[in-house]
């Protein structure tokens, strides 16, 4: 009589088989989408066609663009308005905002490079066009708000957890380490110092008063005037309307139908958007989106306080 040991392997072998089968097939298939993906990516690589370029600005801004995840970066924004800016075919750019702010310095690049172009270049705010974003929306030539949507929130943010009392409570020591004073101004493992509070302070009352000048600027509004508004707080697309902050209320379309009679042509839209890269098709959602999350943790604890306009 067969052993019963034998039995057991002849009879899960089928299973396995099924499994070896469907990890052939899985494997089949993702390789197919990675060359799908290649092949589209290759063929739209270029500078869109069209005459209104619709550049988007989805997502928090940053300096770099992280896979997979819900931000923009300013190396590729500032890319592609300068190809929309270089083509003899792209007449107007419109800038399709929808984001709650970010980086400082990436919202400066962007809307630095807007005041480069000797195009007309139309900001329309859809859902969020607040801080660092409305920074970049009012770099443009006109501002479009949904009238629904949440635009402004001048002002500047830094915040970070602390937890010098649990440390202390579970007995455990920080031992501090440091070239510098204030290298460790910020830690999430010790209080900070009135000296220490006053340094972000005035970090941040700079930034602050770097973003009012710039604002006032682009709206042709006086410093006072854009500082009564600048509580850090959103304002509805109507009320940001009344307050000058936006020139008119409508959507997408409306800013299209405008450009197209600005440049005498009936629109025809160059529509720009990132190309993956094989690692992205490749790695999908998990070495990469790991890294960059692990990246970004290791970031926030690190160096505890994080400047935004947000």
């Amino acid at each position: 009589m067969p052993k019963k040991g034998a039995k057991e392997r002849k009879s899960i072998w089928p299973f396995l088989k099924g499994v070896g089968g469907f990890v052939r097939g899985s494997f089949s298939v993702l390789i197919s989408i990675v060359f799908l993906v290649l092949i589209l990516g290759g063929v739209g690589g270029g500078t869109p066609k069209g005459n209104i370029a619709v550049i988007p600005i989805h997502g928090v801004i940053s300096g770099e663009d992280v896979p997979f995840a819900a931000t923009v970066g300013s190396d590729q924004v500032v890319k592609w308005l300068a190809q929309a800016n270089n083509s003899e075919d792209i007449k107007a750019i419109l800038l399709d905002i929808n984001s709650p702010g970010g980086s400082p310095v990436a919202s400066a690049e962007i809307a630095d490079m807007i005041q480069r172009i000797d195009k007309p270049v139309i900001a329309v705010i859809r859902e969020s066009g607040a801080s660092g974003a409305y920074w970049i929306a009012s770099a443009a030539d006109k501002i479009y708000a949904n009238k629904m949507s949440m635009t402004g929130s001048i002002g500047v943010t830094a915040a970070g957890l602390a937890f010098p009392g649990l440390i202390a409570n579970y007995n455990i020591t920080y031992r501090r380490l440091v070239a510098g004073k204030y290298k460790d101004a910020g830690s999430p493992y010790k209080e900070m110092t009135e000296e220490e509070l006053a340094l972000y302070d005035n970090l941040l009352m700079q930034l602050y008063d770097e973003f009012v000048a710039v604002v006032a600027k682009n709206r042709g509004m006086t410093v006072e005037a854009v500082e009564e508004l600048a509580t850090g707080f959103v304002y509805l697309g109507t009320e940001a309307k009344e307050l000058g902050l936006v020139d008119e209320l409508g959507t997408k379309q409306d800013a299209i139908d405008y450009l197209a009679k600005e440049i005498g042509e009936q629109a025809d839209l160059a529509e720009f958007a990132p190309q993956p890269s094989l690692m992205d098709a490749f790695a999908g959602a998990s070495a990469k989106a790991f890294y960059a999350m692990g990246k970004g943790m290791s970031a926030s604890f690190d160096q505890s306080l994080t400047l935004e306009l947000r």
